[in-house]
């Protein structure tokens, strides 16, 4: 699947529109790329112009282009701006963006610090794009007054912050720089002037926190070279196959530009408003998609599906799935009126593409096949959706049907999410590791411990309690053996 980037050029009557080039995740080896990281974003420059160019948009001068000149100081001070629009951003949207005189822009956090450091920075706690991480004086680059240094301006579905003679603390060299956030999520970054030389001292690159997910471009002198005329795309990567077939039975049809699905999700099961599933017989493959979708109060929902069947006497069920997203796939006893939900068995897989299996021993009873996106890593699947295709089976699949019952990978996720009071956390090991399952606050301090200690291979929950805590983010840190994986899960009271 292609990411569709607009390019602008400036022309005598004002920006036009001049093509639609597509960001690829097959380009040229002349391009310098990379990623991508745990939210599936990836980079592209213009090392050749095949898949990134350098399109400058002046703003000086543009009319409708705003100075930003209430920065707390001209050295690490701190700006608030108006984006116009709902921009994503590892999964989350934000309609504002907080501006630091040191060269990046955050959301949710209002962080100051000049020295660059390498992604991720425990320095920058929240959400933050670096474009020129550096130490960075608005009044040292030739603007004396530091006044309309840092500029933006509003378009329809884009808005342009530029950076313009900006000077180091040392007062060498007068850096001129931009980012164009899209709607959709797409980030582009262009090097105007860099008068005075590139210092090594600077930082270029995304990431969603200290704990998790990060991208980075450059950091001082390891990675790729800026230079004058340089533009990188941070978009994200997307990556289809094969799912539902004919005859697969599908899912009642869903609109994800419902900002109301998740009280009228047609088989949002227990997250639905009353509750609703699809039933079905043990043996019928069930298809349908998988997507996250913002809901009431800008909160971010996913779509959730229930397939409801019966076992008449007690036995050995399993479950056999291929999907194209990052996927949780459980059993679920929902006790029959959502009043207590237990996670049977199941598999947390963050691949792509993958077919998996599992297989647990139920009483007589009626249980719920469970299939959602894994809430961590939502970010490829706003604006599109990606297809699963899932069979419950009476007793043990032969190996020659289904890949083997181990897990291949380990894995880490949480559901509910966001949750009041309480989230259940799953992992999942390969083979049987010595784990520590530890929550943290933002600030890093440690609020709770949910194992520690040998466990085998397969999947294991435990359930976190928030009731004595304040709403917030807070993170769900797995290190197993060599793995160390971060999930954010989000108290909602």
């Amino acid at each position: 699947m292609a990411v569709l980037a607009t390019l602008l050029v400036m022309t005598t009557g004002g920006f036009a529109n001049v093509s639609q080039s597509p960001i690829r995740s097959t380009h040229s080896p002349l391009d310098n790329s990379g990623g991508p990281d745990d939210y599936h974003y990836a980079f592209v420059d213009n090392s050749s112009p095949d898949t990134a160019t350098y399109d400058w948009i002046e703003l000086r001068g543009l009319p409708g282009t705003v100075g930003v000149n209430d920065f707390t100081s001209h050295d690490d001070g701190i700006s608030t701006i108006p984006l116009g629009f709902n921009f994503f951003f590892y999964g989350q949207f934000y309609n504002s963006a907080s501006l630091c005189t040191n060269g990046f822009i955050q959301f949710n956090t209002d962080d100051d610090w000049y020295t660059n450091n390498c992604l991720p920075a425990d320095t920058l706690h929240g959400p933050t794009i670096c474009l020129f991480w550096d130490d960075l004086h608005l009044d040292r680059g030739g603007i004396n007054d530091g006044m309309d240094v840092v500029l933006f301006r509003q378009f329809q579905n884009y808005v342009v912050v530029e950076y313009d003679s900006v000077g180091r603390f040392d007062g060498v060299g007068s850096y001129k720089f931009e980012t164009i956030l899209f709607s959709d999520g797409r980030i582009k970054m262009q090097y105007n002037q860099f008068g005075g030389g590139v210092d090594t001292s600077n930082t270029i690159g995304i990431q969603q926190s200290p704990l998790t997910a990060s991208l980075q471009y450059r950091c001082s002198t390891d990675g790729f070279d800026v230079t004058e005329g340089r533009a990188i795309w941070f978009y994200r990567q997307y990556q289809d196959c094969q799912s539902c077939q004919p005859g697969d039975s599908p899912e009642i049809a869903e609109d994800p530009a419902d900002t109301s699905y998740y009280h009228t999700d047609p088989n949002g099961g227990c997250n639905s408003d009353p509750p609703r599933y699809i039933s079905i017989a043990i043996g019928q493959t069930v298809c349908g998609h998988g997507f996250f979708y913002l809901g009431p109060s800008n909160l971010t929902y996913r779509d959730t599906d229930w397939y409801t069947f019966t076992v008449v006497s007690p036995e050995t069920v399993s479950v056999a799935y291929h999907s194209e997203f990052a996927a949780q796939v459980g059993i679920i006893d929902f006790h029959g009126d959502c009043s207590q939900i237990d996670i049977v068995a199941g598999v947390y897989d963050t691949t792509f593409c993958h077919d998996s299996s599992f297989s647990t021993y139920l009483m007589a009873g009626t249980y719920a096949l469970f299939v959602a996106p894994d809430f961590d890593a939502p970010a490829y699947l706003f604006g599109d959706t990606l297809g699963y295709r899932a069979t419950v089976y009476h007793g043990v699949l032969a190996a020659d049907n289904r890949p083997a019952l181990q897990p291949a990978s380990f894995a880490l996720s949480s559901y509910p999410n966001p949750f009041n009071p309480s989230t259940q956390l799953a992992f999942t090991l390969p083979e049987r590791e010595n784990v520590r399952l530890i929550i943290y606050d933002v600030t890093g301090r440690e609020v709770a411990e949910l194992a520690d200690g040998s466990y085998p291979a397969g999947v294991h929950t435990v359930t976190f309690d928030g009731s004595a805590l304040s709403s917030g983010i807070y993170f769900a840190r797995l290190t197993a053996g060599r793995y160390d994986a971060s999930r954010k899960i989000v108290l909602l009271k």
